[in-house]
């Protein structure tokens, strides 16, 4: 999905004003897969300003990162080097390499060198991770909106989504590294077992079908659950331990990062063919709230 962020803290909650336009008109909220198209028809003009919501920061078109990992990866990259000029800063305080270092001199060295390290290990980290997200949702993405527009039927739809969800999921070795998404729900069925829901992909829509005279839109969905079942040999979160902790107060709407072994992946449509589900079954190894 395509996004417009601010290049300063990374807020999608932006405006776009054209000189001439009214307020009325402005493109306020997140600008996503509309609203970029609506930005690409002024991306000409030096007139086009926009504005950050959340931080008040202006920039022209184009200046703006086009994702998440996009933002991360220059902002790490910004506190490297501020990292770095607090290094060499405490480095001749000291008296550079002749003058001999108290132990606490010597010890904050260390730690700025370590956090240096530690940015740069997690900008090429987050980089790599999302986009093996990014690239599995946006061809999942794709695939249906041409399924759509070539008026395939449900079972073909699903056959072929079911095939590239299996392909990708072999591919990454049944393994989620550092995947984001954002909490349905945890614990709804208050079972023996913690069980949690997770939405990567909230439901997009990618063309229209009609029937019986009526149109209607055609979206994708992409989830991740935790849960137990008795039918299918599913287990839930066992509720101990540090990755239950981690779990227990994460609430509706709360942003995470994860990391898991896939157990299954089902991708489902209606026989009318109009809505795409796909579902992966996980066994969470990590959770973090963002």
């Amino acid at each position: 999905m395509s996004e417009v962020l601010c290049p300063k803290c990374g807020s999608d909650q932006v405006t776009a004003n054209k000189k001439g336009f009214s307020g009325k008109k402005a493109v306020a909220g997140a600008i996503l897969t509309g609203g970029v198209g609506l930005l690409a028809g002024t991306l000409g003009s030096n007139k086009v300003k926009i504005t950050c919501l959340s931080c008040g920061h202006e920039f022209k078109p184009g200046q703006g990162a086009k994702s998440q990992a996009e933002f991360k990866k220059k902002n790490a990259g910004c506190m490297v080097l501020v990292l770095a000029f607090a290094v060499i800063g405490m480095f001749v305080k000291c008296g550079g390499g002749d003058k001999p270092k108290t132990p606490e001199e010597q010890a904050e060295i260390n730690r700025l060198t370590d956090s240096i390290v530690h940015s740069m290990d997690n900008s090429n980290q987050t980089v790599k991770t999302n986009t093996i997200q990014v690239d599995f949702v946006s061809k999942k993405t794709e695939e249906f909106k041409n399924q759509i527009s070539s008026g395939a039927s449900a079972d073909e739809i699903k056959q072929k989504q079911k095939s590239m969800t299996k392909t990708f999921l072999k591919e990454q070795k049944n393994k989620l590294v550092d995947w984001s998404g954002v909490i349905i729900s945890v614990d709804m069925f208050q079972d023996k077992e913690l069980d949690i829901s997770i939405t990567i992909q909230d439901r997009e829509i990618v063309g229209q079908k009609t029937i019986s005279d009526r149109t209607m839109d055609c979206g994708i969905t992409i989830e991740a659950d935790q849960a137990t079942s008795k039918k299918y040999g599913y287990k839930g979160v066992v509720r101990s331990g540090a990755l239950y902790e981690k779990m227990k107060n994460l609430k509706e709407g709360d942003k995470v990062i994860f990391s898991a072994d896939v157990i299954d992946a089902t991708d489902n449509t209606e026989q009318t063919g109009l809505n795409l589900s796909t579902l992966i079954h996980l066994k969470i190894t990590d959770i973090k709230k963002q």
